[in-house]
């Protein structure tokens, strides 16, 4: 009789054990379904906030293609009315006419700007190594640098490969370089590259006199520069570009001064 109260009170315990391991089981189960259902959720309201964002993207599309086709026109019309009074009015009205030319030349490219941001990307991938790549971006831009007095180093190991569109990607890396080159009035421009994991990481840091808080979480905006004679447009198309690549870019003031951005492409 005492073996059985003891195999009834180790069996008992057996079984309340053996409960509770069911019970955690059971919980933890629960908390992964919860889990995965809130991660599904979130992934299907991205996929409806995209539909949406591409549907509006389309309307804006149609209708400021629109807006600027009957924009163009009249402006067409206005430059020759200001190269005949160019040619043709009084020596006291020029420099105005000149001023009116200038500005209307100002609107027309901003337009021409804005119709080109609007049209989709059509990116044609191939592979490409990193720091050829780069040598060539820098050697389109060596007259701008020779200019502004700024050196460019380059700090990119060979053997880096990543897959892109040559001509837009050069395009998004160009910009940022023309803009690192035009914010330093003297010293060096430097980029770097590396891998980490299954990603490229391209940083171009100049030496200008960096970005406040509000202008680093401005830079990508449209129309939004901070340059006398800058559009705005450059960085943003620089962030279309990386974006449509699946990659990420990124600005910031460098606590030693200048602006450093940053890529972040897969590879």
């Amino acid at each position: 009789l005492e073996n059985l109260e003891m195999l009834l009170a180790q069996a008992q315990k057996n079984f309340w054990i053996i409960l509770g391991v069911f019970f955690v089981f059971g919980l933890l189960m629960s908390v992964g379904f919860f889990i995965l259902q809130r991660r599904f959720w979130a992934k299907e309201q991205e996929i409806l906030h995209t539909r949406a964002e591409m549907e509006r993207y389309r309307e804006i599309s149609a209708f400021t293609s629109g807006v600027a086709h009957e924009i163009k026109n009249p402006l067409n019309s206005l430059s020759l009315v200001f190269e005949i009074l160019r040619k043709k009015g009084p020596a006291e009205l020029q420099d105005k006419v000149a001023l009116g030319q200038a500005e209307v030349k100002r609107i027309s490219r901003v337009i021409d700007e804005f119709s080109r941001l609007l049209k989709p990307f059509r990116l044609q991938r191939e592979r490409l190594e990193l720091r050829e790549f780069i040598n060539r971006v820098v050697n389109d831009y060596k007259t701008l640098a020779a200019d502004q007095r700024v050196a460019v180093k380059v700090k990119v190991p060979d053997g880096l490969y990543f897959q892109a569109d040559p001509l837009l990607f050069a395009q998004a890396v160009g910009n940022v370089l023309k803009n690192a080159l035009e914010a330093s009035p003297t010293g060096e421009v430097v980029i770097k590259g590396e891998k980490q994991a299954d990603k490229i990481m391209l940083t171009i840091t100049d030496s200008g006199p960096g970005l406040t808080a509000e202008e680093a979480g401005r830079i990508f905006e449209p129309f939004f520069t901070t340059k006398k004679e800058g559009l705005g447009i450059g960085l943003y198309l620089a962030r279309k570009i990386v974006e449509a690549h699946g990659g990420r870019i990124t600005a910031r003031a460098r606590w030693e001064g200048g602006t450093m951005f940053k890529i972040e492409l897969g590879g």
